[in-house]
């Protein structure tokens, strides 16, 4: 799937989209007043299995930012040679999360699709 995000608006329908059709969690912090404070805001999901396969994912992430952060450690080839490695390895992740067709849309109980082959 490819989208064309580059606006607020475009992220904001996003999240409102979803937030229709399957459980969010938002969350914020509040301030002395009772208000939300902007940079405290998460969100997160009701179904266990996407917030698993999230953290997944996040971890591939922070290895690459510990990558990023100790960069003066490595020569300039073994940075670059190790970083196209672990960008490669996050794009195997991605893909590896994304095989999964369990049916998380509001009102639904864990329903699993299969696809048969034509």
């Amino acid at each position: 799937m490819d989208f064309d995000i580059e606006t607020v608006s475009d992220v904001l329908s996003l999240l409102f989209k979803l937030d229709d059709q399957i459980d969010i969690k938002f969350e914020a912090d509040k301030d002395d007043e009772g208000n939300f404070k902007p940079s405290t805001v998460k969100l997160s999901f009701k179904n266990n299995l996407i917030n698993k396969k999230l953290c997944t994912y996040m971890k591939a992430l922070e290895i690459r930012e510990n990558m990023i952060n100790a960069k003066d450690e490595y020569s300039e080839e073994e940075y670059a040679d190790s970083l196209q490695h672990i960008n490669e390895n996050i794009e195997e992740i991605k893909q590896h999360l994304l095989d999964d067709n369990m049916v998380v849309k509001k009102g639904t109980d864990r329903l699993i699709v299969k696809n048969y082959p034509n």
